[in-house]
């Protein structure tokens, strides 16, 4: 039996635990959707057709000095896969092709006997096609930039017969990504928790002004243009050694912090950290240069792209942002940002103050839930514990009117008509009530207590007084099964008086009669 649950059980796990790709952008075959691209330097097009194949570019039209980008906005995910097939067209002479991909970079350099006559000038000069596929694991940024160019130093101009004798074009263009599951804003793996982050801030996917941010805390943080992206800071605007701040106020309860950025560092910046700050908590992140590439955005110096990550454990609901580069006074380097996302992590269901994401380290739950074996849980409604009735006559109340409640554990009474809401702390784990009335000459006293013991829930009870004279004391003892505030409606009219409180069922406020008095005419 145990062999057979274990083989029937192994699908099922692996359902829930593996993940497949999704496609999100594609073109050649696919969309065939350019608008997103950058294209810069090519000569008409943008497509051609080599060998029966549509590609983006292609002879005589990429060439030197071409180069292209694209800055994708992606869902939720923990993993990117790109795809694509890089044509080389006619006399390349060991110059170089440079594709991007967000922080990796791959290059190789081509030579003119490579491939066969496929849509070239042909003769000597070959085409070739190399299929290409990366994968980015782990990959959080909801930012995928990717760009493309060459070395190529043939200009078009100093040929009289062909526009371009060496070329390049890309086609069957694939972004893929392992999506978070359903409902998440981050994750890190399709199995793990990710319900617990949630989304405050998104900064400079779309929009790039300063949005509160200052430059050394006097100058409000503009934008600049690199490999025709948007990026806030740059060149000439945020040098290194400066750093960029921000307050965000009236955070939601959580106890994690966490920021996603894309970091653009333009220039030299050898063996350098990139500094976040959270609060008074700083995070080090040495600056990769896997990516780096020539651009004309810093002067042709180098740009690389580095996709960072940090958390901290914090619960203020304040946070303070503070972005840096440690400063080595380089006149050539500067540094921007092309997206910043910033999550909390919030506690468990019911959760009001935590430690942790496990159930097990709160230490505080919601109003309207309460502690049970080291959890919250929705309050349960009060329980009944011990009820009594009694007649005294001579005592004196002032209750010719209507009834007259106390609550022994608050000492306080209530006589006024009308409706009252008592918030009773979770410390306080028994209720005693006492009801007081006069009786009536000829009328019966109804009541109910709810009591999860009896067959139908609740205690009915029905009194005759013995004198007019007399005062009935009804006395009811309930019990707070869980450490929880607890909401009560107290309602107390000439003929009636009712104990309500207020729970959580199915996460919708619902009324629970605890207690009820009436005057049966």
């Amino acid at each position: 039996m145990e062999l057979i649950f274990y083989l029937t059980f192994l699908p099922f796990f692996f359902a829930q635990t593996q993940n497949t790709w999704r496609t999100v952008y594609s073109i050649l075959p696919g969309l065939n959707e350019t608008d997103n691209w950058n294209i810069v330097n090519s000569n008409g097009g943008p497509f051609s057709d080599c060998y029966g194949s549509n590609i983006l570019g292609g002879y005589s039209i990429f060439g030197k000095s071409t180069w292209i980008s694209l800055n994708l906005k992606l869902p939720p995910h923990y993993s990117v896969r790109i795809s694509l097939t890089f044509w080389k067209v006619d006399s390349w002479d060991g110059e170089m092709f440079q594709l991007i991909y967000d922080n990796q970079a791959y290059k190789r350099n081509f030579w003119t006997g490579e491939g066969g006559g496929l849509c070239g000038n042909g003769g000597k000069y070959k085409d070739l096609q190399v299929p290409l596929s990366f994968t980015l694991e782990p990959h959080y940024s909801e930012s995928f930039v990717v760009i493309m160019t060459s070395s190529l130093d043939e200009d078009p101009s100093n040929v009289q017969i062909f526009q371009f004798q060496e070329s390049w074009g890309v086609n069957q263009f694939l972004i893929e990504i392992l999506e978070c599951p359903e409902d998440c804003f981050f994750c890190y793996d399709y199995s793990s928790n990710c319900k617990l982050w949630y989304s405050i801030a998104s900064y400079w996917q779309t929009n790039f002004d300063s949005e509160g941010w200052l430059i050394d805390n006097n100058e409000n943080l503009s934008s600049s243009l690199c490999a025709n992206i948007q990026i806030v800071g740059g060149t000439n605007l945020l040098r290194q050694g400066q750093y960029i701040n921000k307050l965000i106020e009236n955070v939601p309860k959580h106890f994690k912090a966490q920021v996603v950025l894309k970091l653009w560092a333009l220039g030299d910046w050898n063996e350098q950290n990139f500094i976040i700050k959270i609060d008074e908590q700083d995070s080090q992140t040495l600056i990769q240069t896997y990516s780096q590439i020539s651009l004309n955005c810093v002067n042709y110096l180098l740009v690389n792209i580095n996709n960072i990550v940090i958390n901290a454990l914090h619960s203020s609901p304040q946070i303070k942002l503070e972005l840096k580069t440690e400063d080595h006074s380089q006149n050539s380097a500067f540094w921007g940002v092309s997206s910043f996302d910033l999550y909390i992590a919030k506690c468990s269901l019911g959760c009001e103050d935590c430690n942790g994401e496990l159930e097990t380290e709160c230490s505080n739950c919601k109003k309207k839930w309460g502690f049970l074996n080291g959890k919250c849980i929705p309050a349960l409604p009060l329980e009944y514990a011990n009820f009594r009735i009694q007649q005294n006559q001579g005592l004196k109340l002032n209750i010719a009117d209507s009834f007259q409640l106390y609550i022994e554990e608050l000492n306080q009474f209530i006589t006024e008509v009308g409706e009252k809401i008592i918030i009773i702390d979770k410390s306080i784990s028994t209720i005693s009530f006492q009801i007081y009335l006069k009786c009536q000459e000829k009328i019966k006293i109804e009541g109910q207590v709810r009591n999860n013991y009896s067959n139908d829930g609740q205690i009915i009870f029905s009194n005759d007084c013995q004198n007019s004279s007399n005062i009935i004391i009804y006395s009811v003892l309930f019990i707070d099964t869980v450490q929880s505030e607890k909401e009560l409606v107290l309602t107390i009219s000439i003929q009636k008086v009712e104990i309500i409180q207020v729970i959580l069922l199915n996460n919708i406020e619902t009324n629970v009669l605890l207690m009820q008095l009436y005057y049966d005419q």
